[in-house]
């Protein structure tokens, strides 16, 4: 069984498979201003409002994807700059009732890059920052301090944590003519070598990847969550080959952005959806 398995694991590798970005944290150098990057000083021009929770407090970078680092997918803006901001309180400015709600978190994208914009004048804007963060009493930060980011271009295809890998299995074992074992899942399907050899591929870093979870996709029970059906951007938790960094989301967690492809397509982030969760 487990050959027939390897089937319809590939019929739906085929079925799947997309361009997408895989994002490696670099200390070896430090970003500027305007490059892709995780936390730090956001590009931010001085007359725009600046993000901030529902208590007035600044909301801090998360990301910042400068998108000439990522041509080459025709969903994605080919210009400007695109960022993530979380509250940097004990639920990293998650609502897990209403996760789509733009409160403890902003997506904000700024489709022409002005010159002449300093890291000065923006912390004169009296921003939080993920920069010493850890240093600071009543800051949660997933990490601390500023990194560069090496992008790739690469394919990826979907993964069993995602709630629709399901019924892919189900239209693969219909295409190939093979019967699955009654009231089974994912779980009990795969061998725990496919399985673990599946959901790795999505681990890490991406933009338009497909998702990685430690519990569970919060869009299987929910319908209205549904919606969201194209992973924007994932951070994973991260401790760094040269233990020159750590990205911990509470207990090694994940997170990660989704939003409509129709509305990735019109340049529409106001309807995002933010998760994440842990061990």
């Amino acid at each position: 069984m487990e050959e027939k398995i390897d089937q319809i694991i590939k019929w739906i590798d085929n079925k799947t498979v997309k361009t997408a970005f895989r994002l490696t944290v670099n200390t070896d150098r430090k970003p500027e201003l305007y490059d892709t990057k995780f936390g730090g000083v956001p590009y931010w021009p001085e007359e725009m409002e600046y993000p901030k929770a529902p208590d007035g407090t600044p909301l801090a970078l998360l990301a910042q994807l400068n998108m000439k680092d990522f041509s080459g997918n025709p969903l994605f803006p080919v210009k400007g700059i695109l960022q993530f901001f979380i509250a940097f309180d004990d639920i990293y400015g998650a609502d897990f009732d209403m996760p789509d709600r733009q409160s403890g978190f902003r997506v904000v994208w700024h489709p022409d890059i002005r010159e002449g914009i300093t890291a000065e004048k923006v912390l004169s804007l009296g921003i939080t920052t993920s920069i010493n963060s850890w240093d600071e009493k009543e800051i949660y930060s997933p990490f601390n301090g500023e990194y560069a980011v090496d992008v790739k271009k690469t394919t990826v295809s979907m993964g069993p944590l995602d709630y629709r890998y399901e019924g892919y299995m189900n239209q693969g074992a219909e295409a190939l003519g093979i019967t699955l074992p009654e009231e089974s899942g994912i779980y009990d399907i795969l061998s725990e070598e496919q399985y673990n050899q599946e959901t790795e591929k999505n681990t890490g870093h991406w933009v338009n990847g497909y998702p990685y979870f430690t519990q569970n996709d919060p869009r299987e029970y929910r319908k209205e969550l549904q919606y969201y059906d194209t992973l924007l951007f994932q951070m994973d938790s991260d401790f760094g080959r040269d233990n020159r960094y750590e990205i911990i989301w509470g207990d090694s967690g994940v997170a990660g952005f989704f939003i409509n492809h129709e509305d990735l397509k019109r340049r529409d982030f106001s309807k995002v959806l933010y998760n994440w969760d842990c061990c």
